[in-house]
């Protein structure tokens, strides 16, 4: 300590001159001009002396250590030293202790300054917290959307044109460019009549479209008479042109399911009645497999605005593998999981089952969240359980991939919270980071902060409540217990004329759920008064970041 003190001493006296700096201000006082001369004469007072920077460095840091990542961005508006410091002195592990979710996804440059992606984070987490998106787009009535990665695309069915939206990154957060028009006759298929029938996307910027081809607009009535083919494209956005393309008699040999990196699957109808997963390498036109054993249930029925949402399959990325999650163990296509009490995991490269899992309990539709450059994801419950009579239970569980390339659960945590208020119809939570929201049968989404639960007494209710849920063949043990600390109020608007945000009104709806595109980015769709689908895409990212923080716009 002592040291600590010649230390500064020192570095006071050599800067004492460097210190201080003389500013001029003028006073007015009221004074008769005659009698004491001129009004306002100056005078010279030293500036006050920064104390940060009168600190050795190991004391600046111990000082910025109690703040919080907020606090700290805040500070660089102190003076021009803090400013600097800040930037100097914040590398990789100031993020890593701040934003370790960020520091194990994201990719990240040792001698690269790291100050501008903080402040980025910084903002991120806070509108988070807050239920402050930076923008938010609305569809209506909109029957194709699909997200992945920084694309965008919607459609209407039967429709002869797409819309289209890159999010490019940047320094300090995501830039959206403007709404693009694919027109599917200029573009694709001339001047014939086009129908569009199913919409497809995937991370590139590779757009899968099924659409009904008739003859030419221009044609004569002999010609219109002619029957219509079923076409299939995958388009490039980025460049601008078709790279895969197939025709067929009818649509109902081969069901589009999903597009993934290099692959198109579909799933086609046998003379028996089952199904087949079938995969085609979509820049080579090459098949690649056919796998037998597939069936559609009855009651998982396909409608495309459920679709959107959650579907009986969805597609992840483990590395550099690609895996299908099959909610429930025989269906292939469907928009609820509905009633699934299991899933399996699927090889995207040979379509063969890797492995089936049970969901442990009454839980029947669940989510698949997968962390970047890693083999693990979790499973998380859409809908929470009442355990007890004011308590609330959702679990999601953790799976990764081992050396021999099998899966195994290596952790079960469960959220609870209080229920006596209000009915909670939907919670979704990022396993990972642990941002949630939660909406209402009446309200609109809400911010819920989750906190991990120490409390023993707590513990041991959750305990018993989950034991009447899960029911399972044998016993399980909760690794993480988590709680809900506060439930904020409702998302607000990013502000439009003025500098107030706005209240996300939704009267008279009809809740139709919630959807985690990943840590910053989320969906949610309803039905108005006027019986239109309504979805929101809400955006947490910081689009600029300024001296008051970040802003957004809304679409």
């Amino acid at each position: 300590m002592a040291r600590l003190t010649r230390l500064a001493a020192k570095r006071l006296l050599d800067n004492k001159d460097a210190d201080v700096e003389v500013k001029q201000r003028k006073r007015s006082h009221p004074v008769n001009n005659k009698a004491t001369g001129p009004v306002g004469a100056a005078i010279e007072e030293p500036k006050s002396k920064d104390p940060l920077r009168r600190l050795p460095n190991i004391c600046c840091d111990i000082i910025l250590g109690y703040l919080t990542p907020i606090e700290l961005i805040r500070c660089g508006h102190v003076s021009r030293f803090w400013r600097e410091y800040l930037q100097l002195s914040t590398n990789l592990s100031r993020i890593r202790a701040h934003f370790p979710y960020a520091w194990e996804t994201e990719n990240w440059d040792p001698g690269a300054p790291v100050y501008n992606r903080f402040k980025s984070l910084c903002w991120e987490n806070r509108a988070l917290e807050r239920g402050e998106p930076t923008a938010v787009w609305k569809y209506r009535n909109t029957d194709y959307f699909r997200i992945a990665g920084d694309f965008v695309v919607s459609a209407f069915e039967n429709d002869d044109s797409i819309q289209w939206q890159h999010f490019t990154h940047t320094e300090g957060g995501r830039a959206a460019s403007k709404a693009k028009t694919l027109d599917l006759h200029r573009d694709i298929w001339g001047h014939n009549r086009v129908s569009l029938l199913n919409v497809e996307l995937n991370p590139d910027g590779f757009v899968f479209l099924r659409a009904k081809v008739g003859p030419s607009i221009y044609a004569t009535s002999r010609v219109t008479e002619e029957p219509a083919l079923f076409c299939d494209v995958v388009y490039s956005l980025t460049d601008d042109k078709c790279v895969w393309s197939k025709k067929s008699p009818t649509d109902r040999t081969y069901k589009p399911l999903l597009l993934g990196k290099d692959r198109m699957y579909f799933a086609c109808k046998t003379s028996s009645g089952q199904y087949e997963l079938l995969a085609v390498e979509f820049r080579t036109d090459r098949l690649l497999y056919r796998v037998p054993g597939y069936s559609a249930r009855s009651h998982c029925y396909d409608n495309h605005r459920l679709r959107i949402l959650h579907g009986a399959l969805q597609l992840i990325q483990l590395g550099d593998e690609e895996f299908l999650i099959q909610h429930g163990t025989r269906s292939l296509f469907g928009n609820r999981f509905g009633f699934a009490r299991d899933f399996a995991i699927i090889n995207g490269a040979t379509g063969h089952v890797v492995q089936t899992f049970s969901y442990n309990g009454n839980f029947e539709e669940f989510y698949a969240v997968a962390k970047p450059k890693s083999s693990t994801f979790a499973m998380v419950a859409l809908q929470p359980l009442r355990a007890l009579e004011d308590l609330a239970v959702l679990p999601f569980q953790t799976f990764s991939q081992e050396t021999d390339k099998s899966f195994s659960r290596t952790a079960i945590q469960i959220l609870s919270f209080s229920d006596k208020t209000t009915s909670i119809y939907q919670v979704l939570i990022h396993p990972f980071t642990l941002k949630a929201f939660c909406v209402s049968k009446s309200e609109g989404p809400r911010v819920m902060t989750v906190v991990p639960n120490n409390d023993p007494k707590s513990r041991s209710l959750v305990d018993k409540g989950i034991g009447e849920l899960l029911v399972p063949l044998q016993p399980i043990t909760i690794d993480e217990y988590y709680s809900v600390a506060a439930m904020h109020h409702p998302l607000t608007l990013p502000p439009t004329n003025s500098n107030k945000r706005r209240k996300l009104k939704v009267p008279n709806c009809h809740v139709l759920g919630m959807a985690l595109v990943d840590e910053r980015r989320m969906l949610y769709m309803n039905v108005d008064a006027e019986h239109d689908y309504c979805l929101y895409l809400f955006d947490f990212t910081p689009r600029m970041v300024g001296k008051d923080g970040p802003s957004g716009q809304q679409a």
